[in-house]
């Protein structure tokens, strides 16, 4: 077994030891192919899929839980879940080649699992935000609760009509965010009065780059921003 290619531009492989949500996600794009194909939404864990990282001929950027919430508030139901998550970052652990990120919306969780493991210096860890106001404020529950520091990102796709102050790039570094990915909805258009705020990303971008932060511009928004529009990623990441 070997870990799957997967088209999100900022990565190489998706791999899905952890599948599922109960969040409901309005404009979630692993909803949608659930609801497509027919797979089950539950939270799920898939032991036999550990086997796929282990393969230590694969070097490149894995996400881990493409498919679903990793630290979903159901899992604390879950006596195994800190079980379940050591096992994972063995894997990560024992293939440094890989740098491994997690992107979730439930940074409480996240702390309550985390904090009690030690974190790989491979593992990077993400939160989302329809607006970087709320980027922020997850970031800023996981330093309040967490008992570990991780290396930070923040994921704003879709990024949604914010109100832009220079103040945002300076909080995404004092909060110690290490890398921003902006884009727009996945595979769907934007709803009636919705869109994505080109403006306001372009002024985010500059900011960030003027505190230093590396910025993601996915493929799908990168008609939109021009000479903006770059690629940058932190050195080792």
């Amino acid at each position: 077994m070997s870990l799957r290619k997967t088209k999100i531009d900022w990565t190489d492989y998706a791999w899905n030891p952890i599948t599922g949500c109960t969040l409901k996600c309005k404009y979630c794009y692993a909803q949608r192919f659930a609801e497509r194909y027919g797979w089950s939404t539950e939270p799920r864990f898939h032991p036999l899929r550990l086997k796929e990282a282990r393969n230590k001929g694969q070097p490149g950027r894995v996400f881990i839980s493409t498919m679903g919430e990793p630290f979903d508030p159901w899992w604390q139901r879950d006596a195994l879940v800190d079980e379940i998550w050591r096992q994972i970052l063995e894997i990560v652990r024992q293939t440094p080649q890989r740098v491994y990120y997690v992107l979730s919306k439930r940074p409480a969780v996240a702390a309550d699992v985390l904090s009690w493991l030690v974190a790989p210096e491979n593992l990077r860890l993400g939160f989302s935000g329809e607006t970087p106001k709320i980027a922020v404020h997850r970031i800023r529950e996981w330093l309040w609760r967490a008992r570990r520091a991780v290396p930070l990102f923040v994921s704003l796709e879709p990024l949604f009509p914010f109100r832009y102050g220079p103040a945002i790039a300076r909080q995404f570094r004092e909060v110690g965010v290490r890398w921003v990915i902006i884009g727009k909805l996945t595979q769907m258009d934007y709803p009636k009065g919705e869109y994505f705020p080109v403006a306001e990303a372009r002024k985010l971008v500059e900011g960030c780059q003027e505190v230093g932060i590396p910025v993601w511009i996915k493929d799908n928004a990168q008609g939109d921003l021009g000479s903006l529009a770059v690629q940058q990623r932190p050195e080792g990441w």
